[in-house]
């Protein structure tokens, strides 16, 4: 659509391109985590969250075996529920 403005002058576009880029970067880019084999330290980095309530999650998956949705990572107790949700396009299974 932005070539079809005919106001827009190529020094413009190129200020929104390079805009668009920083501001949103493509979900490649995105730091994942596979919940069920990476380390506490690991977990607590790409998801942002306590190193207990990474240790939690190592911990309730050597006890219980590994994940397979989100919300059985929700349910680990000592994890706010809201931050994994809010990390969700970082986690893998």
């Amino acid at each position: 659509m932005l070539q079809e403005e005919t106001d827009v002058t190529q020094a413009e576009r190129d200020q929104i391109v390079e805009y668009l880029a920083k501001s949103f970067p493509a979900l490649i880019d995105i730091k994942r985590v596979n919940v069920n084999t990476a380390a506490a330290k690991d977990i607590e980095t790409v998801l942002e969250i306590s190193p207990d309530a990474a240790a939690a999650i190592v911990r309730y998956r050597e006890q219980n075996g590994g994940f397979k949705t989100i919300e059985d990572v929700k349910r680990v107790p000592g994890v706010d529920a809201a931050k994994i949700e809010a990390k969700k396009d970082r986690l893998e299974f």
